[in-house]
């Protein structure tokens, strides 16, 4: 649930900031805050330099569906159209 709400924050602030409004001013963080927030970013940057070419390519998100039908063999199921 918290991630949906920091969606949907960081959502209406970018709409907000489209329409000229600023974003709210960042409380000073505490020195246990800081710390997971540089441990993190000390992470991410790791992980960057270790990562293979390949971790480096999006996914694709297109789906493609084929729909199709086959005719019966002249068999009417439901009684309503005969093919002769």
């Amino acid at each position: 649930m918290e991630h949906r709400d920091m969606r949907a924050r960081i959502s209406i602030w970018y709409s907000m900031t489209e329409l000229g409004y600023s974003l709210p001013e960042r409380e000073p963080l505490h020195k246990a805050e800081l710390l997971k927030e540089e441990r993190i970013r000390k992470a991410i940057l790791d992980a960057r330099v270790q990562a293979r070419e390949e971790d480096f390519d999006v996914p694709c998100r297109v789906i493609r569906v084929f729909v199709g039908f086959k005719e019966s063999d002249g068999v009417d199921v439901d009684g309503c159209c005969d093919k002769t």
